[in-house]
């Protein structure tokens, strides 16, 4: 096991603090003033991320661990597209 973070972003790119990132629909944290989110331990293996905020789409996304996954969460405007883009490095 280990971490898994990122960051919450609007469509534009600008920071989107408050976010709530759901891991596997069952633990959830809330982004800092920053946008930045963390899970200190994730077990090895396939994962679902979901991420939402009030005023914006939820959106989601697939990662596999291990690895240390840099997640960019990107909210779409309410009514507009929402997704998360996932950017994973070892």
């Amino acid at each position: 096991s280990g971490p898994l973070s990122g960051v919450s972003q609007t469509g534009d790119g600008a920071v989107a603090a408050g976010a709530k990132v759901t891991l596997d629909g069952t633990e959830s944290v809330v982004a800092d003033a920053t946008g930045h989110f963390s899970f200190a331990t994730v077990v090895h293996g396939p994962h679902r991320l979901t991420a939402e905020q009030a005023g914006f789409d939820s959106g989601a996304l697939e990662v596999t661990t291990p690895t240390t996954a840099e997640v960019v969460v990107k909210l779409g405007a309410a009514n507009g597209p929402g997704r998360v883009v996932g950017v994973v490095r070892d």
